[in-house]
């Protein structure tokens, strides 16, 4: 439970979100080897899953924070299957 000018709301606890954080870390590890939209599906599978338990929860900032980082995550998990140089230029 959280409180501001409005009044009572409801936020997701600290470490629920440290856990889903590394389950996502752990999803977009780039020394798996597999396909990158592969891995792009177990995440958002994974997401749906974890916002369906939080869904009362007001969590519109973690969520806009955790795509940011998720998105530089798989250009990461990109980058990383370019072998060749001329394909990262």
């Amino acid at each position: 439970m959280g409180k501001n000018g409005n009044g009572v709301y409801i936020r997701v606890h600290r470490q629920s979100l440290v856990k889903a954080k590394r389950r996502l870390k752990e999803l977009t590890s780039r020394r798996q080897g597999r396909n990158a939209r592969q891995v792009m599906e177990n995440v958002k599978v994974y997401i749906r899953g974890w916002i369906g338990y939080f869904y009362v929860a007001d969590m519109k900032r973690i969520l806009q924070s955790w795509n940011e980082w998720l998105r530089r995550r798989l250009r990461m998990y990109i980058w990383k299957q370019w072998k060749k140089p001329r394909t990262k230029v």
